[in-house]
C-alpha cells in the first residue's frame, strides 16, 4: 500500500512538472508569435526562443542548464558530439502552433531543471 501511495505521489509530481514545462513553452510562443518574431533562419528562431525562454524560466521556478548554447555549433556537429543533445531535424515548423508548443515543452524540459528539485 506504501509502494503505491509513492508511486501515485510520483506521477502527481511528474504531471504538475510537465504542466510546468507545457505552461513556459506556450507562454514562449505566444511571446513569440506576440512579438512577430519567428524566423526561417533555424539558428535565429532557436536564439529567439532561448531568449523567451530565459524569461519565462526565471519567473517559473526553472532553472536551466546551459547559460549559452551555441545552435550553429549544435548543427554543425554529430548529435553524440553536441553538448545539448536534442535532435533539432524534429523542429516543426513555428506556423503548426500546437505541434511547435509540444516538440518546444519537450526542448525546454531537456535544458532545464525545476527549482524544486532543490530544496
Amino acid at each position: 500500500m506504501h509502494t503505491q501511495s509513492n508511486y501515485l505521489e510520483n506521477e502527481k509530481n511528474m504531471d504538475i512538472e510537465m504542466n510546468k514545462y507545457l505552461d513556459v513553452a506556450e507562454s514562449v510562443y505566444q511571446n513569440i508569435h506576440f512579438k512577430n518574431q519567428s524566423s526561417k533562419n533555424l539558428v535565429d528562431c532557436l536564439n529567439r526562443l532561448l531568449v523567451e525562454i530565459k524569461k519565462e524560466a526565471a519567473t517559473n521556478n526553472l532553472q536551466l542548464k546551459y547559460t549559452v548554447i551555441d545552435f550553429e555549433n549544435c548543427l554543425s556537429q554529430p548529435m553524440k558530439e553536441r553538448v545539448v543533445k536534442i535532435d533539432l531535424s524534429l523542429l516543426p515548423n513555428f506556423e503548426n502552433k500546437h505541434e511547435f508548443i509540444l516538440w518546444l515543452t519537450g526542448f525546454i524540459k531537456s535544458i532545464s531543471v525545476s527549482k524544486n528539485y532543490y530544496f
